[in-house]
């Protein structure tokens, strides 16, 4: 069955460094690789380059989830993907199904849509259910909240966890290199993501380290604010902001330790994409981070909200870098065996192919 050639239109949000985007571009890369055609819809941002280094086509829109672009986008969108002549549009993320459901409907093609997200409790999905014939949730946690809160059929859900290049995301081992340790978390400045309480850990660990760095790469709502935070804690000198950019991969490869203090988790892309490169990572324990990180093992977990926590955990981290280094090699190993794009490819491809042949 594999061995049928499709035709399938990706409706993406921001192609900035997110878990979705991330896992995006993998899919769509495997996918073309087998010889499947993907021609994208997407938010502007640098990933949209990466895209296109792959020969996969990339039509830019404003954002697909404003008035506007419900209003008028869809008709020219449509037309396109018509062109196209898909077998299946791929909605990558809860915020882009409604788009992806507008264009099922314009164009009269089966769609599906990626849940990476909970959702909250009462959180309403808008569906056709004529037209939409499977969900995919990339962890457990996400197809509860998905039965419980938007009240989805559970055999409507399939479970396809999320992969990683693993080609391009080479080992490179913490403390061997940085004349001090660079301290990374990457990621949209969103409120959910938590960057205060490591910018106050920062604070903190910088006492028994003051030439420790922090390397903050990203952009969003929430910037000015940890701006100002890290002016106000005087730690000017050791925390850089750095703007999303498609060589993201390279900058996760120079840092030594990964930290994601976020405030919700569906399974975290980017922590995958740290772990393969065998850094160690340090984790708020919510959503779907227990089934990526087992302490001491593959990572650190920690408490939301906690600061010193997260110092604590950063501490025992530069303090032994033996271990560290181990922790980053099991790291690696672990999403090699169960986390890797070709694994994610050939699920998502079952999921197509069941989609497509299942009757209107």
């Amino acid at each position: 069955m594999f061995d049928r050639k499709l035709n399938i239109v990706f409706v993406s949000g921001p192609l900035g460094y997110r878990g979705t985007s991330a896992c995006s571009l993998a899919l769509a890369a495997e996918l073309a690789k087998r010889g499947h055609k993907i021609y994208a819809i997407a938010e502007p941002g640098p990933f949209a380059t990466e895209f296109q280094k792959r020969s996969i086509p990339v039509t830019i829109t404003e954002n697909p989830n404003s008035l506007l672009s419900n209003l008028f986008m869809p008709p020219k969108l449509a037309e396109r993907v018509r062109e196209f002549n898909p077998h299946l549009i791929h909605g990558q993320s809860i915020e882009t199904a409604g788009l992806a459901r507008k264009l099922a409907l314009k164009t009269n093609v089966p769609y599906i849509f990626t849940a990476h997200n909970m959702l909250e409790e009462k959180q309403e999905l808008k569906i056709h259910s004529g037209l939409l014939k499977k969900i995919i949730a990339i962890s457990e946690p996400v197809r509860e909240s998905l039965v419980n809160h938007a009240r989805m059929p559970k055999d409507l859900i399939k479970i396809v966890p999320v992969g990683v290049d693993l080609k391009r995301l080479k080992p490179s081992p913490p403390f061997t290199v940085n004349e001090y340790p660079v301290i990374g978390a990457f990621g949209p400045l969103e409120p959910v993501r938590g960057i205060e309480f490591l910018l106050k850990a920062a604070k903190e660990i910088l006492k028994p380290y003051p030439n420790m760095q922090f390397l903050i790469v990203g952009e969003g709502p929430e910037e000015k604010k940890l701006k100002r935070l890290v002016r106000e804690l005087d730690i000017v000198r050791n925390v850089t902001f750095c703007p999303e950019t498609s060589d993201i991969f390279g900058l996760l490869m120079a840092i030594d330790v990964y930290v994601v203090p976020s405030l919700q988790s569906g399974l975290g892309v980017t922590i995958l994409e740290a772990m393969a490169c065998a850094k160690p990572v340090i984790a708020t324990a919510v959503g779907g981070t227990y089934y990526l990180i087992k302490e001491n093992e593959t990572g650190l977990l920690v408490p939301k909200m906690d600061h010193i926590a997260i110092r604590d955990k950063l501490l025992w981290l530069i303090d032994n870098p033996e271990s560290a280094r181990n922790m980053g090699a099991k790291a690696r190993g672990f999403v090699e065996q169960n986390f890797n794009a070709v694994q994610m490819a050939d699920l998502t491809l079952d999921v197509y192919y069941k989609a497509i042949d299942m009757p209107g």
